[in-house]
């Protein structure tokens, strides 16, 4: 495989590693607005996120000798590292130092929770039973995830058991996601900034990848042990 793809994945990594630096210099050494650098923030996220996820199937050289199923296999590993590595980077931190977090909303390192806070999901300010417990699970389901991502990894992809794990792992992510949605569909969306922006990017457009991609994880996995049996046979 040529770098054509490694260039434009790792292109769409860094901006994930660097939007929130980034962000955090601009509004705090630097006085930008917080209004303006959370619409980029989340507008940078939702770009880099779907590109990962949709670079796989572009026409690029270098992937003109994989067919789909690799294409597929491509895409949800990029999933894995990225629903994994939010549950690990965002998500525990915010269980760990919830009540100091929300003191925090002035203060630079508090910067990566409060964007997302201040119009996204107004609970997260405050003690909810129903988010903590929602983001409990994430970070419980993401750590076994990112384990078994590590073992499927080390086996060359052919562990049955982490690749039994991912798919557990993604089916967790998606039923989080789809209470943490009506949870708020059914309450009026009180804890959600009702701007277009706030309540249609920020919350719904986000949030999507856990609801879309675990069924392609489904997707992936019935395929690839269908193949397996077929193969065995």
């Amino acid at each position: 495989m040529s770098n054509s793809y490694f260039r434009i994945t790792a292109a769409f990594a860094a901006m994930l590693l660097l939007a929130f630096p980034i962000s955090m210099a601009y509004v705090f050494v630097f006085g930008g607005d917080r209004a303006l650098s959370t619409t980029w923030l989340v507008t940078t996220f939702i770009v880099a996120i779907w590109g990962l996820f949709v670079t796989p199937w572009l026409p690029l050289k270098s992937l003109q000798n994989i067919g789909k199923m690799g294409r597929l296999e491509l895409c949800v590993t990029a999933w894995f590292w990225v629903c994994f590595m939010s549950a690990v980077g965002w998500e525990l931190p915010w269980i760990l130092m919830t009540d100091k977090i929300r003191a925090a909303k002035d203060e630079m390192w508090a910067y990566p929770w409060w964007a997302y806070i201040d119009g996204g999901d107004f609970r997260y300010k405050r003690f909810d039973c129903t988010v903590g417990s929602i983001e409990t699970l994430n970070v419980a389901s993401g750590l076994m995830g990112l384990s078994a991502l590590l073992v499927w990894l080390r086996s060359r992809r052919t562990s049955v058991t982490a690749k039994l794990l991912l798919m557990l792992s993604s089916a967790a992510s998606f039923f989080l996601t789809m209470v943490y949605y009506l949870g708020q569909t059914c309450a009026g969306f009180v804890d959600v900034g009702h701007d277009f922006f706030d309540l249609y990017i920020r919350f719904i457009l986000l949030n999507s990848p856990w609801v879309v991609m675990p069924v392609v994880v489904w997707a992936w996995g019935i395929a690839t042990f269908a193949r397996q049996q077929r193969v065995a046979r």
